[in-house]
């Protein structure tokens, strides 16, 4: 009973890994650190690793993806509570990129406990209790250096047969000041108004979080690599945390982690590691994360993600938006050639109008209307040929 007991308070509460004063807010499993290899370094989104995790901490990171695919995590924070993540991205050629996720936070079966007033009742049945949140990321690149995203939220939960319902967003912007050497970033995450929950209304734990990140060392080879990630996060409740921690990558193979949370009365030391698989386009990683926790047992968090390169040729992102565009601009210089070549054959100035009727096909060779304005063209130049031959008085050459 006091396994049920304590599942009940945490739904109450809804705290994270640590004991903290949260203030008068609910839906605090928002603030729970998402995806293994974030863990594994203390929280901090790990932006290098191309992790889709990563949409949890900031939309914005969803650009730095060429790549679509999806991720799902696992993780069990105490017998009978587990959270379960599921993430999904897809990259376009103009149109930024979008994404899917979904966090979900599953108390089971709670068995006869229900609270009356000050006091524990106990009745008969089951009581389900379960916190969810529904994520759809939009994140545009508008150069190398600057991206921003915006992620619309539906936040949920219920309990028996209480329930709240709450939209929410976040916002982000990132800017890679280094390409895979140096990032940092900022986000306002859950800005929505209040949840009315059990008669009571509460507020969001609107959270501004500043992240980063600088790879300290990396061989020619790119063998070994080691990089330092940060963030610092403003929660509602006004208690400040910094997260630090380091990761060692060796020849893109296997990843290393260690992080410290500090402003957390519990759940401070994390450590994890990364296994990466590519072949072919196709990118398999499996994460590991680890947090020391003092009053709930440890905790283990399971990550897997699969990205597919879907551009032909392994060609990046940039360099597809860089072919289509050349495409259109050909279109266009071949309308513009058209259209004059056109003005020019109606104006019977034909010579001129051959010149840019041969520039139009140079450029889309198997247009049949300008094959067949070719024709008119050559049929309106030898008309004009026959003319001047006629009135030079050369009868042959005008027949022909």
């Amino acid at each position: 009973m006091k396994k049920n007991i304590l599942i009940l308070i945490l739904f109450l509460l809804n705290i994270q890994y640590l004991s903290g004063d949260t203030g008068n807010s609910a839906a605090n499993f928002l603030l729970l650190d998402q995806g293994a290899a974030n863990i594994g370094i203390g929280g901090s989104p790990n932006y290098f690793s191309k992790n889709i995790d990563i949409l949890f901490y900031n939309p914005a990171m969803g650009a730095n993806f060429k790549e679509a695919g999806g991720s799902v995590s696992y993780s069990s924070l105490i017998e009978g509570v587990d959270m379960i993540n599921f993430s999904a991205i897809w990259p376009t050629v103009f149109s930024g990129v979008f994404a899917f996720t979904f966090s979900g936070l599953f108390y089971g079966d709670i068995t006869g406990t229900i609270i009356s007033g000050n006091e524990y009742e106990y009745i008969s049945r089951d009581i389900s209790a379960k916190d969810m949140v529904i994520g759809f990321n939009y994140a545009y690149p508008f150069s190398e250096v600057v991206s921003a995203g915006i992620k619309a939220k539906i936040i949920t939960g219920t309990l028996d047969t209480e329930s709240y319902l709450s939209p929410a967003l976040d916002l982000g912007v990132i800017l890679n000041l280094i390409p895979n050497k140096f990032f940092t970033g900022i986000a306002l995450q859950n800005i929505g108004p209040g949840i009315k929950y059990m008669r009571e209304v509460y507020n969001i734990p609107m959270t501004l979080n500043l992240s980063g990140g600088v790879k300290i060392f990396e061989t020619r080879q790119k063998d070994h690599s080691g990089t330092v990630f940060s963030s610092l996060l403003f929660p509602y409740s006004e208690n400040v945390e910094w997260k630090i921690g380091v990761e060692y990558s060796f020849i893109e193979l296997l990843s290393f982690r260690a992080g410290y949370r500090i402003g957390y009365d519990t759940s401070r030391l994390c450590f994890g590691m990364g296994i990466n698989y590519n072949k072919s386009g196709n990118h398999y990683k499996v994460d590991y994360g680890f947090i020391l926790n003092n009053y709930i047992g440890s905790t283990h968090i399971v990550s897997i993600q699969f990205l597919y390169d879907f551009f032909p040729k392994k060609d990046s992102l940039a360099s597809v938006r860089k072919s289509i565009q050349s495409k259109k601009d050909r279109l266009e210089s071949f309308k513009n050639n058209y259209s004059k070549a056109l003005g020019f054959y109606r104006n019977r100035d034909y010579n001129t109008a051959s010149n840019y009727i041969q520039k139009a096909l140079s450029l889309i060779p198997s247009s049949k209307e300008a094959i067949n304005l070719q024709i008119k063209i050559g049929a309106g130049v030898a008309f004009d040929e026959g003319v001047t031959d006629y009135e030079l008085g050369e009868y042959d050459s005008a027949i022909k």
